[in-house]
């Protein structure tokens, strides 16, 4: 059988929860390679129809229209898109990288520098 590559990678921690929790059935992962076990699906009309799909995070707002009626406004965190969606099989086959390597490739450059002149005493 042909291991699947996930674009994410999965972390050793990510690996233990998911095989101590049977009913996790799929990890979902945003843009930044965040993992998250419950989605919710977006539709937006008109200009938010661009933003459709599956949110780890989404806003709700109560809005008075200008009749005076009130609306529920849901926004997503267009941060927070997931872009893959990975088996609990596939997490648990997938080659496990540090906690500390994903976290550190996580940094802004700028954050990294810091970290480098930090280690560096410089």
């Amino acid at each position: 059988m042909a291991k699947t590559i996930l674009k994410n990678k999965v972390s050793q921690s990510l690996q233990e929860t998911v095989n101590a929790n049977p009913h996790v059935k799929e990890v979902h992962f945003d843009m930044k390679g965040r993992h998250y076990f419950n989605v919710h699906t977006f539709k937006g009309v008109g200009k938010a129809e661009k933003d459709n799909g599956f949110y780890a995070q989404i806003g709700v707002k109560n809005i008075v229209d200008k009749e005076g009626k009130q609306l529920r406004v849901e926004s997503p965190n267009l941060t927070t898109k997931i872009v893959e969606t990975a088996s609990r099989e596939d997490v648990l086959a997938a080659e496990p990288v540090s906690d500390l390597a994903i976290n550190l490739n996580n940094l802004s450059v700028d954050e990294q520098a810091a970290i480098v002149k930090m280690r560096s005493g410089k």
